[in-house]
């Protein structure tokens, strides 16, 4: 704590971070996100039936998995063709305890079987960097839900890849989506992904091409915020002002 009260400069990824720090403190703090591969992630071709993905570092109750999970048959019942496909690790990387079955992983394979959900569902293997890109510019929409936390990169990426977004409704979401291409809902409250994609069109793969394009002009602000150069500048700017 001392380290941090006595430095010229401190930085933080976020805005939602900056703004968790005692006044006193935010004085000195830069917001400079790690920075992604904005050449990288862009848009691709969306698969040639319904997919959503959901991707997380790891399957807990901070990332809303849980709550995701017990969407998945309302989702089934908007479109019973769709596949939905889930990539991330089988553990806890932050805080809370694993439910009675012994792992998050574990009690959505038991609750998606019991609800006859499980052959509308895919768990991804371990994914390469570009088996990841793909993955993502594969998808028809692609969901990110979280508590107000630290961000995953995955929303930053998931973000330039054009893809349909679904997030939590908070401002740490917010700060890394793009309103245009962006749904936002309370994961907390029961029926929130039927309500959220129940208009949207499943049936005509055209109108989903036709989302990304439209949103695809509107996030060159976020792509600069979010790339390694601006990154580096930023630290530099630091470097120079010491």
């Amino acid at each position: 704590a001392m380290e941090i009260l006595t430095s010229d400069y401190n930085v933080t990824p976020s805005l939602w971070q900056l703004s968790q720090l005692p006044f006193s403190i935010r004085q000195s703090t830069r917001v400079i996100f790690d920075g992604v591969d904005v050449n990288a992630f862009t848009s691709g071709s969306p698969s040639l039936t319904p997919k959503i993905t959901y991707g997380t570092r790891g399957m807990e109750a901070i990332r809303a998995f849980p709550q995701f999970i017990q969407e998945i048959p309302s989702i089934i019942a908007i479109c019973p063709g769709i596949k939905i496909e889930i990539a991330g690790m089988d553990k806890i990387n932050y805080f809370g305890s694993p439910p009675s079955n012994g792992s998050w992983k574990q009690w959505a394979v038991d609750y998606l079987s019991e609800t006859g959900a499980s052959k509308s569902v895919r768990w991804m293997s371990y994914l390469s960097g570009d088996e990841y890109l793909n993955w993502l510019q594969s998808s028809w929409l692609h969901i990110y839900l979280s508590e107000p936390f630290i961000p995953s990169w995955s929303l930053a990426e998931a973000t330039l890849t054009c893809n349909k977004l679904v997030a939590s409704e908070n401002s740490m979401c917010r700060e890394f989506c793009i309103d245009q291409k962006s749904i936002y809902v309370d994961h907390n409250q029961p029926g929130f992904l039927f309500h959220a994609l129940k208009n949207l069109p499943w049936h005509d793969r055209d109108a989903f091409l036709k989302l990304k394009y439209d949103i695809s002009n509107n996030y060159d602000n976020l792509k600069n915020n979010l790339s390694i150069d601006t990154s580096l500048v930023k630290w530099l700017n630091i470097i120079e002002a010491l």
